[in-house]
């Protein structure tokens, strides 16, 4: 898949954890100064994917959740 293919596929979750997955376009206009994802290659380019800030707040349970109804053929679950 495209960087454009894979960020469209994960934004159809919402917004559920901000900034969850970015585009390298998104990721270099942030101003916020908490870039905390990691860069991975994907195809001719690249996308960046956080690697933690999803708090206590439920926040990721509701993103398991999403990602495991989505039908991609992954499932997510938290380590015991």
């Amino acid at each position: 898949m495209s960087v454009e293919q894979v960020y469209a596929e994960w934004k159809k979750l919402g917004d559920i954890v901000p900034h969850f997955i970015e585009s390298k376009e998104v990721f270099d206009a942030r101003t916020d100064n908490s870039k905390r994802s990691v860069e991975i290659a994907c195809g001719n380019s690249v996308i960046y994917v956080a690697k933690n800030g999803y708090g206590s707040n439920g926040k990721i349970d509701e993103f398991i959740l999403a990602v495991n109804n989505a039908n991609w053929g992954i499932t997510l679950a938290k380590e015991a």
